[in-house]
């Protein structure tokens, strides 16, 4: 367990199982003094921190990872000793945490955990942003009282109308969900919440993808809908991700941009290119959830994880850097280098191969039609041009 404390200027750490003090002297080195010897701090603030603080759920989604064992042998409920274990390696290596996102399994079951680290998180670590991902059906209004209490972004999982929703979402029926969402909207956190819609086969098959966007369209929300990942034949898509789709895609994303569409959809090209001009973003890295000291992912057992994709991965910085730096005679060659993002996770567990050829890297093709298509916006209309990126900072 760890003791924090201040005395005037300083703050005092002491880890009651190595018996070690911490002196972190607060000015502008940030660096702790340790047995009379400086020793450069680790990074103190953490841009991402996702709590999986429960494996259980009262739905049967057909689609769900978890029919799949995803989540291993971990405990169904993260408990208050695992809890602890997080916060008291959280208070030894962060001072601040920008965003902390509560995910399951479905999330409210463990409520009573829910509410304990979101009360000692801000506390301690100046949270700017809380997030759940729920089904909707268990917020009551407790739940919803402390929701607007902490100001929570809602990331809220909803199918479609009922004869849609309830095909494939067993035990979370429509009805519930849509009496949570207007409940939310009631007490005025409309604008924090966000539909989660996953797109199957079922919709391509028996619901046309533009009345699916229209029926998300006039709930007047926020929204995405997400192609399923599944080898499910009944629930797998017919999509083909060829170069044309991808281009419509990137077309499609300014598109929303321009209009502030509710449809939140951005494939990756449009928004690393907008990133990059926006806020002059550059990385060495393609992914950085999996970057130690810029994100954290913890398991119900209080178990560290690259991701909620490599979930059942042990920790190995090493080989994960390996595979997620961009320093390699490809991408040093390439113009595209410093905004290019990819998740890693397939190539992490050798499932995909990494390029090996300037000219096989269709990720800088996109991204040279991404940036043809802005440049044919602007030709067209400079005010559609700039309602990009006036839009786009508030998207």
């Amino acid at each position: 367990m760890i003791y924090k404390t201040k005395v005037n200027d300083n703050v005092y750490i002491f880890d009651g199982s190595t018996f070690e003090l911490y002196k972190n002297k607060i000015d502008d080195t940030n660096e702790i003094r340790r047995d009379n010897k400086f020793v450069r701090a680790v990074p103190r603030r953490l841009e991402k921190l996702d709590l999986i603080i429960t494996t259980q759920c009262n739905g049967e989604c057909l689609y769900c990872y978890q029919n799949r064992e995803y989540f291993g042998h971990t405990s169904p409920l993260m408990d208050k000793t695992s809890a602890d274990r997080i916060l008291d390696y959280l208070t030894l290596n962060y001072d601040k945490i920008a965003n902390v996102n509560f995910f399951g399994g479905e999330p409210i079951l463990n409520f009573k955990i829910m509410k304990y680290l979101t009360e000692n998180l801000r506390d301690e670590f100046s949270v700017s942003s809380l997030s759940i991902t729920s089904n909707a059906t268990l917020i009551d209004d407790e739940i919803i009282d402390f929701l607007d209490k902490f100001n929570f972004n809602i990331i809220l999982s909803i199918d479609g109308p009922e004869i849609i929703n309830d095909k494939l979402r067993k035990n979370l029926k429509y009805d519930k969900i849509y009496e949570t969402i207007k409940l939310l909207c009631k007490v005025g956190l409309k604008n924090n919440l966000t539909l989660n819609c996953t797109y199957t086969k079922y919709h391509e098959d028996f619901f046309d993808k533009n009345l699916l966007i229209e029926f998300f369209d006039k709930l007047g929300i926020a929204y995405h809908i997400s192609d399923v990942i599944t080898e499910d034949p009944n629930l797998k898509l017919n999509k083909i991700h060829d170069n044309e789709n991808v281009k419509l895609d990137i077309e499609h994303s300014f598109d929303r941009i321009i209009n502030n569409s509710k449809n939140k959809d951005i494939i990756s090209y449009t928004r690393d290119v907008l990133e990059a001009i926006i806020y002059n973003r550059s990385s060495e890295w393609f992914c950085n959830d999996v970057i130690e000291g810029y994100s954290e992912t913890f398991d119900t057992d209080s178990k560290r994880h690259h991701c909620i994709s490599l979930i059942k991965e042990d920790i190995d910085f090493k080989k994960i850097n390996n595979v997620n730096s961009k320093n390699n005679p490809v991408c040093n060659n390439c113009w595209a280098r410093n905004l290019c993002s990819k998740c890693i996770a397939q190539y992490y567990l050798g499932n995909e191969k990494m390029i090996q050829n300037i000219n096989d890297c269709e990720r800088k093709r996109y991204y040279e039609y991404t940036i043809k298509t802005l440049m044919r916006i602007y030709e067209v209309s400079e005010k559609r041009f700039n309602k990009i990126f006036s839009n786009y900072i508030y998207f």
